[in-house]
Formats: C-alpha cells, structure tokens, sequence
C-alpha cells in the first residue's frame, strides 16, 4: 500500500485493468459507460433508468453479463476507487 499499489478485483472492476507492476491503467471503452452511469445518475436518472438505458444500447455488466441490478449500478456509484479516494 505503501507503495500506492492497489487490490483490485479486476474481472469486476469496469473501466480499468492491471498492466505491469501490478498498476492500473483506464481501459477506455467500459470506461466511457462508467462515466455515463455517472452523468445519468447526475441528471437524476433511477438506478432502473440506468440498468435500462445500459441494456438498451448493449453494455454488459462486469463479469460480462448480460443483466444489470441495481445494486450493481449502487455499487459503482458509491465505490471509493471510482471516486478516486481508494481506501487502504
């Protein structure tokens, strides 16, 4: 940690991926639908909206499947790596 190297199940983490030395790097495609999850939830999209707009123009969710849940959509929204303040 100390390092500022940090534990990320990547398989589930939409939007980035490991690269060398165990850092993490944006991956720009499902990158681009977590911002959009964001800007939906900002103009007071539900978290139903969202899931629908997601399945509606094809986005899998992590672990690539076909189905959002809410709770996954929470899951993003109040995850602290997103958010840019990792607890370690």
């Amino acid at each position: 940690m100390s390092d500022g190297k940090v534990s990320v199940a990547y398989s589930s983490f939409l939007g980035y991926r490991k690269i060398k030395d165990g850092m993490m790097e944006i991956y720009e495609e499902p990158a681009a639908n977590v911002r959009s999850i964001y800007r939906w939830f900002i103009n007071v999209f539900s978290y139903k909206a969202i899931c629908e707009k997601l399945m509606g123009i094809g986005v899998k969710m992590p672990m690539n499947k076909d189905v959002w849940s809410l709770s996954t959509v929470f899951s993003i929204l109040s995850n602290e790596k997103y958010k840019g303040d990792a607890l370690l």
